[in-house]
């Protein structure tokens, strides 16, 4: 897997806190289908930002001291 570095997180970050608002934007607005899509959008950023967590994290950590 491709490891995201620190800037990529941190925009991954600012990306899922703005689409989770915008969905809850949008769930006000009743405007289902474009609260599906924001919340898969959200979803999917997360998932990535999990995915690195699980393979990468340890491995920089480790790496370094070596």
């Amino acid at each position: 897997m491709v490891e995201i570095r620190q800037t990529d997180r941190d925009r991954l970050e600012y990306v899922s806190a703005m689409l989770a608002e915008l969905r809850q934007m949008a769930g006000c607005e009743e405007c289902g289908m474009l609260s599906y899509l924001l919340e898969m959008a959200y979803i999917e950023a997360r998932d990535v930002m999990e995915r690195d967590g699980a393979s990468g994290r340890g491995r920089n950590k480790r790496d370094a001291v070596a």
